[in-house]
């Protein structure tokens, strides 16, 4: 149901430039990369708004990335915490950093 929202331009929010990253690479290992450059497309043309990363992200990704974070969910929190946003996922590196999370799955 969520996807059918996002895919008809209903759901909105934000999105870590490196989230696109990652998409692009699971789709295009699983699927290929035309469905990764089509999904690409779609995330592009919804209303979701990508955070891009700059200064300020960074150093505050290698603040988090100093506790042991992966490096990409570094960069994703990082960006959470510079438009004051919640961090929706399943991953549990999250929860040492200073962003609140909301857990799915």
């Amino acid at each position: 149901m969520r996807a059918r929202y996002a895919d008809a331009n209903r759901a909105g929010g934000f999105m870590s430039s490196i989230t696109l990253t990652e998409i692009y690479y699971i789709y295009s290992r699983r699927a290929g990369r035309d469905s990764a450059r089509r999904r690409i497309e779609q995330i592009q043309a919804s209303n979701l708004e990508v955070i891009a990363i700059n200064d300020e992200i960074a150093v505050k990704a290698g603040k988090y990335r100093r506790e042991a974070m992966p490096i990409a969910d570094a960069l994703i929190a990082a960006c959470a915490h510079s438009i004051g946003a919640k961090v929706v996922t399943d991953d549990e590196h999250f929860e040492s950093a200073d962003v609140e999370v909301v857990r799915f799955r």
